[in-house]
């Protein structure tokens, strides 16, 4: 690469982080964690409920002063920019020779990881914009990137021990998952629903769980023949549930329309529904021999490549 870069993540619990990851081992490539480094728990919880950035007091946790961005492309997610200033930012962009955000969110979220990335870009402080979203690249004029999912070493061959895998928030979907669980234990689906959130009476057994690491769901999910993907409304993007199918080789059920519009997209292995009486519990059961012929064309190194010219 004629370039050297540095990729900014908020901490090692970042998605962003995960499916960036692999760029760490090429030597051109710095990876950035811990933005800022709190280690009282209460202010940790007062700044992130009230979106408030830290400063004075804490700015001796603040890792980015320590980097050398002189003459290297910054590469930002939305996640890592949640307490950043425009100050620094701009002081950032001074030394370096691109800086670059990256949406892993929809912009139309309130997640207070969104709302100061909003605020940023608005501004126009960035050099380039990328979003994983084509609503929202579309929307608001920016770059489309969908070279950001690297593949995990997942061990020898799993068994395959379920039909159906889900793994998410409940948040606004509650009544969804609940009548799916209820439909596929109707008709002897195995399935393994691994929920985040409050925990409710369902009707049906599902683990209920805190913080699992994305290895450990990519395990998880290698366990079931199918992969369930249920998304909160008609605006939302396409989740990380496709890639997976697509990367892994699995079948997906969705109920995301815009599926279909997505590359490597296979009707064969891709079913959408709208209502129960569209999911064909056979084609859940059947296991077969998935090939979507990927060849690697999510790869983080691809973006690395598009940067880079």
């Amino acid at each position: 690469m004629a370039n050297k870069f540095v990729f900014v993540f908020n901490n090692e619990k970042s998605i962003g982080l995960k499916l960036f990851e692999s760029l760490s081992e090429l030597n051109y490539v710095e990876v950035i964690t811990n933005v800022y480094k709190i280690n009282n728990k209460f202010l940790l919880k007062l700044f992130n409920h009230f979106n408030l950035k830290p400063r004075f007091i804490l700015r001796k946790y603040y890792s980015l002063r320590k980097i050398d961005f002189n003459d290297k492309i910054v590469v930002f997610d939305n996640e890592a920019l949640t307490h950043l200033s425009k100050r620094r930012l701009l002081k950032i962009k001074k030394k370096s020779k691109l800086v670059v955000l990256f949406f892993i969110d929809n912009l139309s979220n309130d997640y207070p990881s969104v709302s100061n990335a909003k605020q940023l870009f608005n501004k126009k402080i960035f050099d380039r914009v990328f979003t994983f979203s084509k609503e929202d690249s579309n929307k608001y004029g920016i770059d489309l990137n969908l070279c950001y999912y690297h593949k995990k070493d997942i061990g020898d061959k799993i068994i395959i021990k379920n039909d159906l895998f889900f793994v998410g928030n409940i948040k606004s979907r509650l009544n969804k998952i609940k009548e799916l669980g209820l439909f596929f234990n109707k008709h002897a689906i195995k399935i393994d629903f691994n929920l985040s959130g409050n925990a409710y009476d369902l009707g049906f057994s599902y683990n209920s769980i805190g913080y699992l690491p994305y290895e450990e769901c990519v395990k998880l999910m290698m366990g079931s023949n199918c992969i369930l993907d249920i998304v909160d409304n008609e605006d939302s993007s396409v989740s990380l549930r496709y890639f997976e199918a697509i990367v892994y080789n699995k079948k997906l059920l969705t109920n995301n329309k815009k599926i279909v519009e997505m590359p490597l997209y296979n009707p064969k292995y891709m079913k959408v529904f709208d209502t129960l009486e569209d999911i064909d519990i056979n084609w859940v059961k059947h296991q077969e021999e998935v090939n979507y012929n990927y060849n690697n064309e999510f790869e983080p190194i691809n973006f690395i490549k598009k940067l880079d010219s």
